[in-house]
């Protein structure tokens, strides 16, 4: 994905469709209004690296906060440092997203030792982890997904540990991550309702020990100061600025408005599951999501019709394997209650933002990715929990396959770079 030069298999970069012959890395870093959109990732990006200030506009991509931004810019700057030429530093954009995917894996690797899976379980998880294309195409992004990703994922990780064993510590190291993920892209707030849950649960729990009680209560007041500063500076200085609604989010251009908005077509199923790729207005949400997982953007025609088809019923299959085991395992702990609680508010966040926004750009993989890790965890548990040889057997040979499909992809994609 390194190796990719910049400007392919991205979002909402803010040119044109470009080929290697017309593509133009002094032109991007000299912000040419002819040849770059207004405020897309790249003049983002390229404004902050050259000013260190925002977007003039919430326009496109102003509407997000700059963190990430900030930090590759920064990578841009130290490139100067050794003179490197437009073309490197455009490139180097991309690194970031590459040590945030090393540390998800790392952090998916900690969740499983603190659910205490055995080696055997672990193994299956991280081989889903490692292996899932749209995680690997996560890696070298230049927009914020990677980062939020990574920032949610660790809120789940430390979160886990503050349940297990409350303290200042781990509650500054939590606020932190979610003011973090919030001065990257304001979906983290969706983590409201399962940090709410376990922190109303554990104060239940010893609900009789006043001392406790009062130890909890200040933990949640120091969360509080820190991340209502964090959460909410950047969609105050919209709304002054701009009279941007608190978490509004930018539309998306017409040409991605769904063809069709009656409840079987974009709920249910349609013709859609079997196409080759999907068009700008494709309709169906589930059709989109596994589409956008197998293949970031969507257009799969270059697959084999066999590999297409194999990793669309792998994809579909461990959605019912997890389903069934999330299903098994909600009343087990309260841990296993955190992750569901979690799974429940990324879900019905997501539909919302789908009923709200109905463009098919919206229905993308890339915006639910803690669903797919919090699959890949109950998937583990599955594993590790039944007494099925055969459940086992195919959990195996599943992620053997995924794996195999995974790999037959990306030398695709290496064949056609």
């Amino acid at each position: 994905m390194l190796g990719a030069k910049v400007y392919y298999m991205q979002y909402d970069l803010g040119i044109e469709n470009t080929t290697d012959s017309d593509f133009n890395h002094d032109k991007i870093m000299d912000i040419d209004r002819k040849y770059i959109k207004e405020n897309g990732n790249f003049e983002y990006l390229v404004r902050i690296y050259q000013t260190g200030r925002m977007l003039e506009s919430n326009t496109n991509q102003g509407y997000h906060p700059p963190l990430h931004h900030y930090i590759s810019a920064g990578v841009m700057r130290f490139c100067d440092l050794f003179g490197a030429d437009n073309e490197f530093k455009l490139e180097a954009a991309e690194f970031p997203a590459f040590v945030y995917s090393i540390l998800i894996l790392l952090v998916i690797y900690k969740i499983t030792k603190e659910l205490e899976f055995t080696d055997k379980a672990t193994l299956i998880v991280m081989t889903l982890a490692a292996f899932n294309p749209l995680m690997i195409y996560l890696s070298r992004l230049i927009n914020n997904d990677a980062l939020v990703t990574l920032c949610t994922l660790a809120s789940i990780l430390v979160l886990i540990k503050w349940y297990k064993a409350p303290s200042m510590k781990l509650t500054v190291i939590l606020a932190l991550i979610i003011g973090a993920g919030a001065s990257t892209k304001v979906s983290i707030v969706v983590m409201a309702l399962p940090l709410l849950v376990t922190y109303l649960k554990k104060m239940s729990e010893e609900i009789e020990d006043i001392e406790f009680v009062k130890k909890i209560l200040k933990y949640g007041v120091v969360f509080t100061v820190i991340t209502i500063p964090l959460v909410f500076w950047y969609p105050l200085r919209n709304a002054i600025k701009f009279g941007q609604p608190p978490f509004g989010v930018a539309e998306a251009l017409p040409t991605f408005a769904v063809k069709q908005k009656d409840f079987i077509n974009r709920w249910l199923i349609n013709d859609e599951f079997f196409a080759r790729s999907l068009s700008y207005n494709a309709s169906n949400v589930w059709a989109y999501v596994i589409n956008s997982s197998i293949l970031f953007s969507v257009g799969t025609a270059f697959l084999s019709n066999f590999t297409l088809s194999a990793m669309r019923i792998m994809t579909v299959a461990f959605a019912i394997i997890f389903i069934a085991g999330m299903i098994k395992f909600f009343k087990e702990n309260t841990l296993y209650k955190i992750l569901v609680t979690t799974f429940i508010a990324w879900f019905v966040s997501f539909i919302f933002f789908n009923i709200s926004l109905p463009y098919s750009c919206t229905m993308h993989s890339r915006y639910i990715v803690v669903l797919f890790v919090l699959g890949m965890i109950f998937t583990g548990k599955y594993y590790e929990s039944t007494e099925d040889k055969n459940l086992k057997k195919l959990i195996t040979v599943l992620s053997v396959l995924y794996s195999i499909g995974t790999v037959a992809i990306f030398a695709k994609i290496l064949y056609l770079l």
